[in-house]
């Protein structure tokens, strides 16, 4: 087996512990979009998709942290930057994942915010928070490890940042995993 395979089984494996889980079910639709995302990345290598499909994975923990979509009214305001590169005729890629950078921003924040304030149980809430920072963690060396393809070229970097995603990553997906509210 290779080693994406083997970090996709990771990713699903994370996944599946949150199907038994009734109660949690904007964490298991984020988990079924990352499963998607990273089928995209790791096993079809399909980038633009799998960025895109990820939006909707940090969408479901935006929601997840709000008790309606009205609290909510202020998302479509990250349209704004992702239109204005499309505009001006950058790729799609990049225009996704300038979108899908400002909903993970999001995303880590109102779970930061949302657990002291009871949205989760208390510890539930920390694992929660931990995940999120660590999908952070990983997204950033994801950037780091693609900049070369931005025409700045650090291989030092890029080879540290490489190494590091899935030292973010894999724990980042078993925290949250863990952070599954019961019904």
């Amino acid at each position: 087996m290779d080693t994406d395979t083997l970090r996709f089984a990771f990713v699903a494996a994370c996944a599946a512990v949150t199907f038994g889980l009734k109660g949690d079910k904007w964490l298991l639709l984020a988990m079924l979009f990352t499963v998607a995302a990273d089928t995209c990345l790791l096993l079809l290598y399909q980038n633009t998709m799998g960025v895109g499909i990820f939006i909707f994975a940090q969408l479901c923990y935006v929601r997840r942290t709000c008790d309606s979509w009205r609290r909510l009214c202020w998302l479509p305001v990250l349209l704004i930057a992702p239109l204005a590169m499309l505009a001006t005729r950058q790729p799609i890629l990049l225009c996704l994942s300038a979108l899908y950078a400002q909903m993970l921003l999001c995303a880590v924040g109102l779970t930061i915010w949302a657990w002291p304030r009871g949205h989760f149980p208390k510890w539930r809430g920390r694992l929660a928070a931990a995940g999120m920072v660590l999908f952070l963690g990983c997204d950033i060396c994801v950037a780091l490890y693609n900049l070369s393809e931005t025409g700045i070229h650090m291989p030092a970097m890029s080879q540290m940042a490489g190494t590091l995603i899935w030292f973010f990553y894999a724990p980042s997906q078993a925290l949250l995993a863990a952070s599954a509210k019961d019904a």
